[in-house]
């Protein structure tokens, strides 16, 4: 691929802008206030800096770095000339002298034990801020670094045709660390002398692809999840955008893959757009974790929906049970993404429903009103290119509902069936691990319906059984009124075995069994009625199911910190020689109503009765047959819903395979 290369002189980050203009933004609102905010935190933390010759590592797997605060010193110097932000970044400099003395044993002497062979974080971040400060550094300061680049930093990404020739190309560290290093040749390969320059610059460009094509299924469903992959895009974004101002090619021109994937970051959202739904390592949404393209793809791509969103992440201060997040400080890329415009008056309102078939994740809710009900389904969809945050999570499900999460996502360290809500066989894993579970699920069938959204999720190969499957039936009612139907149909080698229908519940809901056969989730605004179906005795004579309905306070590990706590865990344990349970979930307000529901289970048949409103839905469900023989109802389908009016007249009907249903 042809390059043309930035001269010497060029700044980087501003390379084509203004710099007179820059600084009078900068000094205008809604700007004005930031920036000052930005220069406020450097000096705050140079002074901390200068206190101490230690340094601390920060930052995650695709972020790893020890110079706090450079890439903002070098903006605020760009802006202002302020000799103390330039004093900052050639104090970082002196840093990465120090831990790329020799690696890797100078990495673990200077950062300690958490210290890893690699910050390329600090890298690119120093890089970028030496070119905003340009003259304004100390002598020696700018060779030293071409010194650094040429012997150090560019090569720190440890041949990275391997990985794109493996199984990890499109996993955030692996992304990120090439990235860096192509941003890193970007800006001083020839100036340094570096001999591998442009083919650090391709790499850099096949890493964003990797990421895009493989980090995300063909509706744009994270594959690693939206804490890792969503906030992976900020370097995607950042190195398509130098690329282009570079002279290299365009990715946002060449790339379809980014329209997907920025629709889905809006489809994911709860209602109310308070965060993205969190599945793998998340535990309950992703609010604070830093997206400061938006206001860059909203101006790239006429996406006023992004714009919106930016503004509500920054402005309000979001909570759900015991966590609180607050964005109200402005990064470098948002100062300068950002043209000032306010919340769009009028954006698209998404669709209701998200289905990702190869990542295998469903998100279905009632409406985007802030009360709205919105469910999380997850089917254990892999990609080749990520082995890593992945669960064992066939079949589990979140329910977010009246601004409350209280069946959510254990989530990070959490890998295993006990930690999902999903029937764990036998109380134990099938696959016990402390990394990423690869055993791989998939969405069998998924439909939209004016009545329902639909998705079958097969978990065989995920449990090691000969069949494992579960069916979500999301049904809407009037508003926001709607229910949950889960049917499980599970054999696991023809025996007889335990089958534990779970729920996990959110640390600040409480559990009770109401009845033999009901339970209640409560949290502070909502509830979840939860009931259960069991097969009828004569249907299995000589081993009739047995369903025992319990609650705990179940161990997993804290997200943060890995240490064991506990959350409330509801379990319909069944125990016969197939898991074949039906459960109805009514989320609700705490103080609306409930809603009346009829066990009218037959031979072989489940079969429920749900008022709600001015309707009665009946929904039917044959496991393992399509033999549906029930007063006033026939069918040649497995599952089969039906919608009457008070009257009993037939509004409506509903078959998973598209079969009709003969009503009498």
């Amino acid at each position: 691929m042809a390059m043309i290369m930035p001269a010497a002189t060029s700044n980087g980050l501003l390379i084509g802008s203004n710099l007179d203009d820059l600084r009078k933004k900068m000094d205008r609102p809604p700007f004005k206030q930031a920036f000052s905010e930005m220069v406020q935190r450097v000096h705050d933390t140079a002074e901390k800096d200068r206190a101490t010759d230690k340094l601390t590592s920060h930052g995650w797997c695709h972020s790893h770095f020890f110079t706090p605060a450079v890439l903002e010193a070098g903006f605020v110097h760009a802006v202002t000339g302020d000799p103390a932000a330039a004093a900052h970044v050639a104090r970082q400099v002196g840093k990465l002298v120090r831990v790329y003395a020799d690696p890797p044993e100078s990495f673990y002497r200077e950062l300690g034990p958490t210290g890893r062979p690699s910050s390329y974080f600090s890298n690119v971040l120093t890089g970028l801020a030496v070119r905003l400060c340009g003259e304004g550094l100390p002598p020696g300061t700018y060779d030293t670094l071409l010194q650094l680049m040429r012997t150090r930093l560019i090569d720190d990404c440890h041949k990275p045709e391997y990985y794109f020739t493996h199984f990890n190309a499109g996993h955030n560290a692996v992304v990120t660390h090439v990235v860096s290093a192509a941003i890193c040749s970007l800006l001083f390969g020839r100036e340094c002398g570096h001999p591998d320059t442009d083919r650090m610059i391709a790499l850099g460009r096949d890493a964003c692809i990797a990421h895009l094509r493989w980090g995300f299924d063909d509706e744009g469903t994270p594959h690693e999840g939206p804490m890792y992959a969503f906030v992976t895009l900020e370097w995607v974004f950042l190195y398509a955008d130098l690329l282009r101002r570079h002279g290299g090619e365009d990715l946002f021109r060449t790339r379809p893959e980014f329209t997907a994937i920025l629709d889905a970051n809006i489809n994911l959202q709860l209602p109310g757009f308070r965060g993205v739904s969190g599945f793998d390592d998340c535990r309950n949404t992703i609010v604070a974790h830093p997206m400061p393209w938006l206001p860059f793809t909203a101006r790239e791509f006429n996406r006023p929906q992004d714009l919106a969103l930016w503004h509500q992440l920054h402005d309000r201060t979001l909570s759900l049970g015991t966590w609180k997040w607050s964005r109200n400080w402005f990064s470098v890329l948002e100062l300068l993404w950002w043209d000032g415009s306010p919340p769009p008056s009028k954006v698209p309102t998404p669709p209701t429903a998200h289905i990702g078939q190869g990542k295998a994740v469903a998100v279905f809710r009632t409406s985007w009103n802030d009360n709205a009900t919105c469910v999380t389904l997850l089917g254990q969809g892999r990609s080749h290119n990520i082995p890593d945050h992945t669960h064992a999570d066939a079949g589990h499900f979140s329910i977010f509902t009246h601004g409350e999460l209280p069946a959510y996502d254990t989530a990070y360290f959490n890998f295993d069936e006990d930690v999902h809500s999903v029937v764990l066989i036998d109380g134990k894993p099938f696959h016990h691990t402390t990394q990423g579970n690869l055993y791989a699920g998939r969405f069998m069938a998924t439909a939209r319906h004016p009545l329902l959204d639909y998705v079958a999720v097969d978990a065989s190969g995920a449990r090691g059984c000969m069949w494992a499957h579960r069916h979500f039936l999301f049904v809407r009612g009037a508003g926001d009124t709607c229910y949950l139907a889960v049917l499980d149909n599970i054999n696991k080698d023809n025996g007889i075995h335990s089958f534990a229908w779970q729920l996990q519940g959110n640390l600040d809901t409480t559990i009770r069994v109401t009845g033999e056969r009901q339970a209640v989730v409560e949290g502070k605004a909502s509830r979840l009625d939860c009931h259960f179906f069991n097969p009828l005795a004569e249907d299995y004579p000589t081993c009739p199911h047995q369903l025992t309905l319990t609650f705990d306070q179940h161990l997993h590990r804290n997200i943060q910190t890995g240490e064991p706590e506990t959350n409330p865990r509801l379990v319909a344990d069944q125990k016969g020689c197939n898991g074949s349970l039906m459960a109805v979930i009514v989320p609700r307000g705490i103080a609306e109503a409930a809603l009346t529901i009829r066990d009218a289970t037959a031979s072989r048949t489940f079969n429920a009765f749900i008022e709600h409103g001015d309707f009665v839905d009946q929904v039917i469900y044959a496991g393992d047959h399509i033999y549906v023989r029930l007063p006033g109802v026939q069918a040649e389908s497995e599952i089969a819903v039906i919608r009457r009016d008070r009257t009993g007249r037939v509004l409506d009907t509903w078959t998973c395979d598209g079969r009709p249903v003969r009503t009498d």
